[in-house]
């Protein structure tokens, strides 16, 4: 025969009720076979456990902005200040990233653009635009990618970009508008 075990966490000074709703009818409640937690509450206050949650749900979303003008004339690679933190609740699930970011370049020029979790990167790409307009030109670039961390610890996504040639410039966000440099994380259920 199974049991049910309740344990205390000597830590912790509250108490925690398990009320029963007002019904007349019986019901059972059959717990999973399996270790999990509960994650979230739904509008009513009611939990929900994550092994409820079929594969493919939003667990989680957070989302954080950019403004500040960052520019180089540089060929390495330096943090462009668009970045997200999330911790994923399953080291089974996968992260939706989603961003927009505002990067320009002067006449002429390319840059290198990279996507990293923490330090790995995931993506890399160049850009290059011949013009031959002086000035410079503004680009907005939508990116979306699928990740799979395989972990519960906290995970910070960011980019960085480069000039393509040594002297010239290239830069996000030109700081006209506030937070036109937007970067979504989005908690996947695996």
């Amino acid at each position: 025969m199974s049991k049910i075990a309740l344990t205390p966490n000597a830590s912790g000074t509250g108490t925690l009720t398990i009320a029963a709703p007002n019904t007349s009818t019986d019901r059972t409640i059959t717990l999973p076979d399996e270790t999990g937690s509960i994650i979230t509450t739904g509008s009513s206050g009611q939990v929900i456990p994550a092994a409820a949650l079929p594969a493919g749900s939003v667990l989680q979303v957070v989302q954080a902005t950019q403004s500040t003008n960052v520019t180089t004339t540089g060929t390495t690679l330096i943090d462009t200040g668009l970045s997200v933190n999330i911790t994923p609740s399953s080291s089974s699930s996968k992260v939706l990233i989603q961003l927009h970011q505002h990067i320009y370049i002067n006449s002429d020029n390319g840059f290198g653009w990279q996507l990293l979790r923490d330090s790995t990167e995931l993506y890399y790409f160049w850009n290059v635009i011949h013009t031959q307009s002086a000035g410079n030109n503004y680009q907005f670039h939508p990116f979306v990618y699928l990740d799979s961390p395989a972990t519960t610890s906290q995970i910070t996504y960011k980019t960085k970009f480069q000039s393509r040639d040594s002297g010239e410039l290239a830069g996000v966000s030109d700081g006209s508008r506030a937070n036109n440099c937007v970067i979504i994380a989005m908690e996947i259920a695996g």
